[in-house]
């Protein structure tokens, strides 16, 4: 359900995809975290989905709070899996691409400018030794 993204022995911060959007997972959350011996405090931040758990290490590790996070709670039901945005995906790669071209472009460019200006001197070089 929840995976760790910051962890100090006594404080750790779960990310919690769906907590914005489910007031009854973060209350089950709350209940569920508050249950656990040696949990001092849990801070519930929808907005950011994650949750703060501040424990005691001497009674319970990180290994303890995150398999409980892996476990659903029961009657909480798993968030659903973002759905792939194709049109924005397309657009994303075709700006990128876009802007690799522009960039291959202006090196073959700027190196055939070199070769042409190089071969131009060259050229005069050759003429004014001849002359």
């Amino acid at each position: 359900m929840g995976y760790g993204i910051h962890h100090v022995p006594g404080r750790i911060r779960f990310k919690i995809p769906g907590l914005r959007d489910d007031a009854a997972l973060g209350e089950t959350l709350l209940r569920a975290l508050h249950a656990l011996d040696g949990v001092r405090g849990v801070d519930l931040r929808p907005a950011a989905e994650s949750v703060v758990v501040h424990y005691d290490p001497r009674r319970i590790d990180d290994k303890a709070l995150a398999a409980r996070l892996s476990a659903r709670p029961h009657g909480v039901a798993a968030a659903p899996a973002p759905a792939l945005d194709n049109r924005r995906l397309n657009q994303s790669l075709t700006q990128s691409l876009g802007a690799l071209g522009t960039a291959f472009g202006q090196a073959a460019f700027k190196a055939a400018l070199q070769q042409v200006v190089a071969g131009g001197v060259d050229s005069l070089y050759r003429a004014a030794a001849r002359a």
